[in-house]
Protein backbone atom coordinates (compact mmCIF):
# COMPACT_ATOMS: atom_id res chain seq x y z
CA UNK A 1 0.00 0.00 0.00
CA UNK A 2 1.74 3.81 -0.73
CA UNK A 3 1.73 6.27 1.43
CA UNK A 4 -1.01 8.48 -0.62
CA UNK A 5 -3.32 5.48 -0.48
CA UNK A 6 -3.45 6.03 3.65
CA UNK A 7 -4.23 9.81 3.61
CA UNK A 8 -7.55 10.44 5.19
CA UNK A 9 -8.10 14.30 4.99
CA UNK A 10 -7.97 16.50 7.72
CA UNK A 11 -6.31 13.85 9.87
CA UNK A 12 -3.15 15.74 9.64
CA UNK A 13 -1.93 19.00 9.15
CA UNK A 14 -0.64 20.19 5.73
CA UNK A 15 2.56 19.86 5.22
CA UNK A 16 4.91 20.40 2.24
CA UNK A 17 6.46 17.52 -0.15
CA UNK A 18 8.78 17.68 -3.06
CA UNK A 19 9.55 15.90 -6.35
CA UNK A 20 9.44 15.05 -9.52
CA UNK A 21 6.21 15.07 -12.12
CA UNK A 22 5.69 15.16 -15.50
CA UNK A 23 3.36 18.24 -16.82
CA UNK A 24 0.97 15.63 -17.11
CA UNK A 25 1.07 14.68 -13.76
CA UNK A 26 1.15 18.32 -12.41
CA UNK A 27 -1.96 19.25 -14.68
CA UNK A 28 -3.68 15.94 -12.82
CA UNK A 29 -2.37 17.15 -9.18
CA UNK A 30 -3.69 20.84 -9.73
CA UNK A 31 -7.15 19.20 -11.00
CA UNK A 32 -7.64 17.41 -7.59
CA UNK A 33 -6.40 20.25 -5.62
CA UNK A 34 -3.17 20.23 -4.92
CA UNK A 35 -0.95 23.25 -5.03
CA UNK A 36 1.68 22.56 -7.33
CA UNK A 37 4.74 24.88 -8.26
CA UNK A 38 7.47 24.40 -10.62
CA UNK A 39 11.20 24.69 -9.73
CA UNK A 40 14.07 25.29 -12.92
CA UNK A 41 16.88 22.26 -12.03
CA UNK A 42 20.02 23.21 -13.40
CA UNK A 43 21.78 20.05 -14.53
CA UNK A 44 25.53 19.09 -12.37
CA UNK A 45 27.16 20.12 -15.95
CA UNK A 46 25.48 23.30 -16.41
CA UNK A 47 27.12 24.09 -13.12
CA UNK A 48 29.26 27.10 -13.67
Amino acid sequence: MDAGDRHVPGESAPRPIYGEATPDESKALKDEGVEVQSIPWIAPSQEN
